[in-house]
């Protein structure tokens, strides 16, 4: 009978059949060596970042689904949902048709006329029919999922996805940036660096708000990351399929997200230059042609896709588009005002749940050097908005770049770096990120929503600044903790910001679409804060500090 036993576990037991049939038995060895040849720290502060990111997952499917999973409310309309299904119909417009009064207007992109009639805003109408004119990419992965489901998905299924796909590669960038080129840093921040990067307002707004802009926004940065991440994989195994791999993340970010191209230019100029100094040139135009075909590809596709739409190859909609008189794109005199929006426009803080609220744009929070006639020059703000700097404390951690910057002058002019250092890694992060950020603050339509276009760029930029200044300190240990109880403070305030503010994002889904769980958060944390209230003055904490201040007078 023992004998049997045995037979039955071992044929039954697909763990034991496939690691004594040098299925998993290898790759189980190869691992449990690497983890032997890790530190104690270092091997849990990266489980913590795991398992912190496992956390910000579930986080992020409890939030989008109002804390109903598996039922996702369709509390918004997605246009890429609506073209997914158009797709399925094999069109490429859009299944809902213009009224008869538009398409009987004289000019209908006049907006004195169509103003008048019924119209869906912000879709492109061209010959008797309505386009989305932004990125097809989107609509073709709701199309397949569609597709393969036959159930319509969730309105908010493209943005979790990308979201939970966002969380993964950031992590593993993290971990190949700070094993690479900073492994003295402690292994913990992994996780503070993973909060600062996705739990915060400006990516919650994404996630609060799935609708069309929003999804082509977080797509085509998952699409970006994953062209990035297989670079850096290019860079530490030299296979030329990462090339490859890139250059079709690449092309599908510009296929969800036209804006993107500039970063993606960056980023495609600078890997070329790199390529060329790795010494190799016979095999440079192979490889310049594996990360740039997947890239061309997607753009030739793209053309087709517009030409077949507009007959216009460069044509995305954009011209055609019903909404607000748009007179020019792109001015310089957009960027003061652009600039204090996007980094300075404040927050509204409360003593009421969610403590953390953002302010409908008004022109009256500008200073008033900043106020001029938007009117006259046709330039637009998002009814929401909530600047960076004040709704993102982590993102002060920029600061650190002053010092550094002369750290790395000096260090530069003694000795010039080759391309593959972290010096080079940075200057292309850093590149991309400010091209992507002046594209915005010179486009006449200023939106909070856009600053997820390079937030996660910034993001990694404040890891590698912070690790190179831990590096700098590390023979000082008192000032190596004043830095590090600094970055978990700020990152800290980066993340409860993003959580309590992220239920006052308009629509404000919890509110609308589970009314009885949002009244039982917003009883316990008011009790919360009327406890730490009552706390704080039994302590008598108000009066000691003005004695402290003003003296016993």
């Amino acid at each position: 009978m023992e004998i049997l036993a045995r037979v039955m576990f071992r044929t039954y037991n697909p763990i034991w059949f496939l690691s004594h049939h040098n299925f998993i038995s290898p790759c189980m060895t190869k691992l449990k060596d690497r983890l032997k040849l890790l530190p104690l720290p270092t091997l849990l502060g990266k489980a913590s970042a795991i398992l912190v990111t496992l956390l910000i997952v579930l986080y992020s499917v409890w939030y989008t689904s109002v804390g109903q999973f598996p039922t996702f409310p369709n509390y918004t309309d997605n246009g890429y949902t609506n073209l997914g299904e158009a797709f399925l119909h094999g069109q490429l417009s859009l299944l809902s048709k213009p009224d008869p009064k538009l398409i009987s207007l004289q000019n209908p992109y006049d907006y004195e006329q169509y103003i008048k009639v019924p119209f869906e805003r912000d879709n492109s109408y061209y010959q008797g029919n309505y386009y989305l004119y932004w990125g097809p990419i989107p609509g073709v992965i709701s199309a397949g999922i569609e597709g393969i489901t036959h159930i319509r998905p969730p309105d908010a299924l493209l943005v979790v996805i990308s979201y939970m796909g966002l969380s993964f590669l950031l992590l593993i960038n993290l971990m190949k940036i700070r094993d690479r080129f900073f492994r003295g840093a402690p292994s913990f921040s992994l996780t503070l660096f993973m909060l600062s990067g996705l739990v915060n307002i400006p990516f919650l707004f994404l996630l609060g708000r799935p609708e069309v802009y929003e999804t082509s926004i977080i797509v085509g940065q998952l699409f970006l990351v994953v062209g990035l991440s297989s670079w850096m994989a290019y860079t530490e195994t030299s296979k030329p399929f990462w090339l490859l791999i890139a250059g079709l993340g690449w092309g599908l970010a510009l296929g969800s997200r036209y804006n993107l191209v500039i970063s993606i230019a960056v980023f495609v100029s600078f890997i070329i230059v790199w390529i060329g100094q790795e010494g190799q040139w016979k095999h440079f135009g192979g490889k310049v042609w594996l990360l740039l075909a997947p890239l061309a590809l997607c753009i030739l596709g793209l053309g087709i896709y517009n030409f077949a739409r507009f007959h216009n190859p460069f044509e995305t909609g954009l011209t055609y588009q019903l909404t607000n008189p748009i007179k020019h794109f792109f001015l310089a005199s957009y960027l003061p005002s652009n600039f204090y929006s996007y980094f300075f426009y404040p927050l509204n803080v409360t003593s009421r749940f969610p403590f953390i609220g953002i302010y409908h744009f008004s022109d009256t929070k500008l200073p008033i050097w900043l106020r001029y006639s938007a009117d006259s020059l046709g330039k637009r703000f998002d009814p929401v908005m909530a600047g960076l700097l004040p709704s993102t404390p982590s993102t002060w951690l920029l600061a650190l770049g002053i010092p550094l910057a002369v750290l790395l002058g000096t260090s530069y002019r003694r000795r010039r770096p080759a391309l593959s250092n972290r010096f080079a890694f940075l200057a292309l992060i850093l590149t991309a990120c400010m091209v992507q950020v002046f594209f915005l603050l010179i486009f006449f339509y200023g939106a909070m929503r856009y600053l997820a276009d390079f937030y996660l760029l910034l993001t990694l930029i404040v890891a590698m600044i912070v690790w190179r200044i831990d590096e700098t300190i590390q023979s000082r240990p008192r000032l190596r903790i004043c830095l590090w109880v600094i970055v978990t403070g700020l990152v800290l305030g980066t993340s409860g910001m993003g959580l309590f503010g992220g239920f006052d994002i308009p629509p404000q889904i919890f509110q609308h679409y589970n009314p009885v769980l949002y009244s039982h958060l917003a009883s316990y944390w008011n009790n919360c804060y009327q406890g730490l209230k009552t706390i704080i003055h039994t302590l008598w904490i108000p009066k000691i500090l003005h004695f402290v201040l003003h003296g016993a007078g």
